[in-house]
């Protein structure tokens, strides 16, 4: 496998739109070896992703015209056709080149081929896939995987599928009651969660309980995960507004907080 990047930056417009493919295929040489990458246009320079498959356990490459067509059926049931061919040189690490004088590709195809074919071994199905995102789900985990651009940035995030009866849904995203301890971490203005048990343990704040479970249990923020990937001010995010009044809270008892020397 290569990650590597080519560039065409001498190449006219029209050529680069004709040179323009995402998966290409180059089909069983003498050694039984077939080649499979997953490439994308970038600025005007080609990113490169290649799978070297070395037998036909791997990958199903079947010869199919005079033309030297070649087809791959994928671990999804789709099937790529390959019906053109050109050369390509691929930079290894070490300076090398890797010659392909004759590869197959196939224009229009954008499915990462390594990351989906793991998926997909683990029992995944494609439910969602276009430009804006992609959803897998996991009947057999009760598992989803969403990938899409949320407020500005790309985000992988998992969850638990509700079966509902057929004419309903297929599923729906079941969400997760928020837990006291984030709601908590909200109303003091994203307060960090150390310096929060702190507060909870020397009980200044008073009127919601929260046990010693409450506290153990998993906790994250998206709005703190949001800033500090884009880093920005927290005043620039948008706050969580408190729908009861305010709980008590012992101002005579701040003075016991802990407080750092200058």
């Amino acid at each position: 496998m290569w990650n590597t990047v080519l560039g065409h930056e001498d190449d006219a417009a029209e050529e680069k739109e004709n040179k323009a493919f995402n998966v290409i295929i180059n089909s069983l040489d003498d050694y039984n070896i077939a080649y499979v990458c997953h490439l994308k246009l970038v600025s005007d320079v080609w990113t490169l992703l290649t799978e070297r498959y070395e037998s036909r356990a791997y990958a199903d490459v079947s010869h199919l015209r005079s033309n030297n067509a070649v087809s791959l059926n994928l671990a999804d049931n789709a099937q790529v056709k390959a019906k053109q061919s050109g050369e390509i040189k691929i930079p290894l690490e070490d300076g090398w080149l890797l010659l392909r004088p004759n590869v197959m590709f196939a224009p229009g195809f954008c499915k990462n081929m390594l990351a989906l074919r793991v998926l997909l071994k683990e029992g995944y199905s494609v439910a969602c896939w276009n430009a804006e995102k992609e959803i897998l789900v996991n009947p057999t985990t009760d598992s989803q995987l969403y990938f899409g651009l949320r407020n500005g940035l790309f985000m992988l995030e998992t969850s638990t599928l509700k079966p509902l009866p057929v004419e309903e849904a297929n599923v729906i995203i079941a969400r997760q009651p928020i837990p006291k301890l984030v709601q908590w971490h909200r109303r003091f203005a994203h307060l960090n969660f150390g310096a929060l048990k702190q507060v909870i343990a020397i009980r200044i704040i008073i009127g919601r309980s929260l046990s010693d479970s409450d506290l153990k249990e998993t906790f994250d923020c998206e709005t703190c995960m949001l800033a500090k990937a884009r880093r920005m001010s927290y005043r620039n995010t948008a706050p969580c507004r408190a729908k009861q009044p305010l709980e008590i809270v012992r101002m005579t008892r701040v003075s016991q907080f802990p407080r750092r020397r200058s």
